[in-house]
């Protein structure tokens, strides 16, 4: 694939595909105009990335429609980057309380993402750990504010 159909994969921007993959925007107008081209290997770990962005986005929209669909249950993260910093997730196991932080807290995007909680939390990256706020409520799950302190939802 070129970098043109990666970013029109993503459906981003030049200046949102830029910010997200740390590309210099004048080197993606570079690439994408025919004036450069990325080396091998940086067009297949670019690839890679997108692509797994790509299947994480998929995902994220089936577990939506599973919980509308099965339980009823519109997902709902409205303001949730506003005051969620991390979510505290317990399997019932020898590992205790978790907690995974939300990649997005304090900025304006509608969702939060946990990829790099879960990374630092030693999860899979395909574990669902949020699934909105309806169901949040239900199950009683607790996260930590933005001041640090431990909520229920």
């Amino acid at each position: 694939m070129t970098v043109r159909e990666l970013r029109t994969l993503t459906g981003l921007t030049q200046a949102a595909f830029s910010k997200k993959y740390h590309i210099p925007k004048r080197t993606l107008e570079n690439w994408e105009g025919g004036q450069r081209s990325p080396s091998e290997t940086i067009l297949y770990l670019l690839e890679r990335a997108v692509k797994e962005d790509y299947k994480m986005k998929a995902k994220m929209d089936k577990t939506t429609k599973l919980y509308k669909d099965v339980f009823g249950i519109k997902e709902n993260h409205e303001n949730v980057n506003k005051f969620m910093k991390a979510i505290i997730i317990n399997f019932g196991d020898e590992r205790g309380d978790i907690i995974v932080e939300n990649d997005n807290f304090g900025t304006r995007r509608k969702y939060a993402d946990f990829t790099e909680g879960k990374k630092k939390a030693g999860l899979h990256p395909g574990q669902i750990v949020f699934s909105g706020i309806e169901s949040a409520k239900i199950l009683h799950e607790r996260y930590i504010d933005k001041d640090g302190n431990v909520q229920t939802f």
